[in-house]
């Protein structure tokens, strides 16, 4: 039975709390968002203008909806008093936190914290702060979380870590490099985390643990129009129709010699990506992303695939309103059954975001469809160009979305890609092709996911999940030398919980030969809207470089990728292959290549 209990707990979430319930009034009102758990919220109470400091802003406010069944817990970020007798609070879930932890720094004689890396090997010895930096082995995206929150966030933040509330994504997502300097959050990190493993829920509950979940199928709740509906909107548009990106990354550091001198040079990683179907048919849409720790052709793959499962193709909007309830759809436990006035089903979506009105009995307001990434990844007011690697050309890739893929994350790295099964020979002209191939780890259903938006996300930035289906790729790179030709094959086997570096891989020590420029192409297969089946994908990337002896791998690498669909499935398979070069000079040639699904 519905007992609306609201409790101030003060600036401890922990402490005994006070009873709110008999001072509030109407207006109250919180959401769960399934990227972010406990988002916004507002309370009214008929406080006297004169009482207003017995709530302060950073007091934790708790909603339930029977004694001990707690709906929300949020921050008072905003107070406002009115004469004689009003207060409204502005709240915000624990998550929030997430956006105040800030991991890695610029050095300990700087903001007193080291550069953080992340990685499954050294591609980037180069970097000014090398011999300075914090450095972890990660093998997934959940490991890389895990260590987030133990290093980070647990210690600066209210939030609780339960292992059991970490997953593995549902489609195999390994981790090429990520470094850290003190300049993103935590959240913006997750943000993209999820993305890259394939829709992860993740956030902050309202018991204040932290959770990265893989979708849930179960179904929560039937709504049905006319019965427990009392408005249903449909809107289908291509407002947040995208089929091309332009991704700029993270910069990636060359070391040449010149009259004795050593010098240090830099350029900004950058990838163009877009899907052939979704292009023939609107035309170019394209959106500028910035992911600033991105600076492999493998994790910009990844990212890409995923990106384009949700936005390459029309999507519709519901907008729903309900009679009152008595139980409550945490949207990230799973899915709500949509149904027409005579039972038949609408749809079965994932519901990105909630927000219940919190009055005499609860009211649900949901919005399915996807999350605006013009909102997520804002676009800068202006165009904008950067400076380009020696001899790299312009590079492009295709995507197709297909009905058979598995929907795995294969992925192709242009930096000495992380591991491999099959070798990989580098001819007269030093050419590197490989290729990589994945299967997912389970089917998931779901299509037009999206990542929520900041704290302050309201209930008009969701997404539901209809059936996605995966994609395969593989892709080919070629790295010119100037001088020195030569032959390397080499092998390496590939796992989830491991990444190996083949040829010419850096051994993790820092060295004074150059690094190959480059520029990037990618290939990636993204899901049709109507199932998704698990499958295998392959991609490919390779990149590392010899320099008059001194031997080190290049993150920077030119790369381009050719990706065709396969239901092989199975085993993940990169390979790595060594470019000889010498002196300071450097070239590099890619090759654009499509994708194409069979």
């Amino acid at each position: 039975m519905f007992a609306r209990r609201i409790l101030h707990h003060g600036p401890d979430p922990d402490a005994a709390p006070v009873l709110l319930s008999d001072r509030a009034v109407a207006g109250c009102w919180f959401e769960l968002l399934r990227q972010g758990g406990c988002g916004a919220g507002s309370l009214l109470l008929h406080d006297g203008f004169a009482d207003r400091h017995a709530i302060d802003v950073g007091d934790w406010i708790s909603f339930e909806y029977s004694e001990g069944q707690r709906w929300y817990l949020g921050r008072v970020e905003e107070r406002r008093a009115t004469s004689p007798a009003r207060l409204q609070l502005r709240l915000q879930g624990m998550s929030v936190e997430l956006g105040q932890v800030f991991p890695g720094g610029f050095g300990t004689d700087a903001d007193g914290v080291p550069p953080h890396r992340y990685a499954a090997t050294d591609l980037f010895p180069n970097d000014p702060d090398r011999l300075h930096e914090t450095a972890d082995s990660v093998a997934a995206v959940d490991d890389l979380v895990t260590l987030l929150l133990q290093q980070y966030v647990t210690a600066q933040t209210h939030i609780t870590h339960d292992p059991l509330l970490v997953e593995t994504p549902p489609r195999h997502a390994p981790l090429v490099s990520l470094k850290l300097r003190g300049e993103e959050s935590v959240r913006s990190v997750l943000k993209d985390l999820a993305v890259r493993a394939g829709g992860m829920s993740w956030g902050v509950d309202a018991a204040g643990k932290f959770f990265f979940l893989r979708p849930r199928e179960d179904q929560l709740l039937v709504l049905r129009e006319g019965h427990n509906l009392t408005s249903l909107h449909e809107t289908r548009d291509s407002e947040f129709l995208f089929n091309r990106l332009l991704l700029t990354g993270d910069y990636v550091y060359d070391v040449i010699e010149s009259s004795g001198q050593i010098a240090r040079r830099s350029y900004r990683w950058r990838g163009n990506f877009f899907e052939p179907d979704s292009r023939a048919a609107h035309g170019d849409r394209r959106l500028r992303l910035w992911i600033p720790w991105i600076r492999t052709q493998q994790d910009a793959l990844a990212f890409s695939r995923e990106f384009f499962r949700t936005y390459a193709q029309p999507t519709s909007r519901y907008l729903l309103e309900t009679t009152p309830q008595t139980e409550l759809p945490v949207p990230w436990l799973g899915r709500i059954r949509l149904e027409d006035r005579h039972g038949s089903e609408l749809t079965t979506a994932r519901v990105q975001a909630i927000r219940v009105r919190f009055d005499h009995e609860p009211v649900f307001r949901l919005e399915l469809g996807p999350d605006d990434p013009r909102e997520l990844w804002p676009e800068p007011p202006h165009d904008e160009r950067w400076e380009r690697p020696e001899g790299a050309i312009p590079a492009g890739g295709d995507v197709s979305l297909t009905s058979s893929d598995g929907g795995g994350s294969s992925d192709g790295s242009s930096e000495g890609s992380s591991s491999t099964s099959a070798p990989a020979s580098l001819s007269s002209a030093s050419s590197i092709s490989s290729d990589v191939s994945e299967s997912s780890g389970e089917s998931d259903a779901s299509s037009d996911e999206s990542e929520s938006g900041p704290g302050t996300t309201s209930a008009a930035d969701t997404s539901f999940s209809g059936s996605a289906s995966s994609l395969s790729a593989s892709g080919d790179s070629s790295l010119l030398s100037s001088e020195i030709t030569s032959d390397v094959t080499s092998a390496a086997n590939f796992s989830q919980s491991q990444i190996s570096t083949s040829g010419g891989s850096d051994s993790g020590s820092a060295t004074d030969s150059a690094a190959t420029s480059s520029s990037l192409s990618g290939s990636l297969g993204s899901s049709s809207v109507d199932s998704l089946q698990s499958g295998s994908t392959s991609a490919s990337g390779s990149d590392s470089g010899t320099l008059s002896g001194a031997t080190t791998s290049n993150a920077g690498a030119s790369s381009s990728g050719h990706v065709s669909s396969e239901s092989t499935g199975g085993s993940d398979s990169t390979s790595h292959t060594t470019g000889s070069q010498s002196g300071a000079s450097l070239s590099s040639s890619a090759e654009s290549s499509s994708i194409e699904s069979t």
